[in-house]
């Protein structure tokens, strides 16, 4: 048991080591849809206001490449609406029901 403890510790120090080279690193090109640019963005948000993520650093750094990634639709598209609605903890309730006319 004490190997695999000291194993699993190892990998977190290189893991930790490795993220903070990434900082140092080029950006990234990414060829993706557009329909999952949508689905990253809104993923990210219904998840970055959650208590146990909403104050930490990678919830901010994904904010961040979010709002980037966002700023591939037009600003007058519906779709960018949606998605600005989305960063608004007001517009994250879900929507009331209709009544029924029967």
């Amino acid at each position: 048991m004490y190997e695999t403890i000291t194993m699993y510790e190892h990998n977190i120090k290189k893991f930790a080591a490795e993220l903070n080279e990434l900082q140092n690193k080029p950006t990234a090109k990414v060829v993706i849809p557009l329909l999952s640019v949508f689905a990253i963005i809104a993923q990210i948000q219904s998840t970055a206001d959650h208590p146990e993520v909403k104050d930490k650093e990678f919830t901010d750094i994904a904010i961040k490449a979010a709002r980037q990634l966002q700023e591939l639709f037009s600003s007058e598209s519906e779709i960018y609406k949606i998605l600005e609605l989305g960063w608004s903890p007001d517009c994250n309730e879900p929507l009331p029901q209709t009544p029924c006319n029967n």
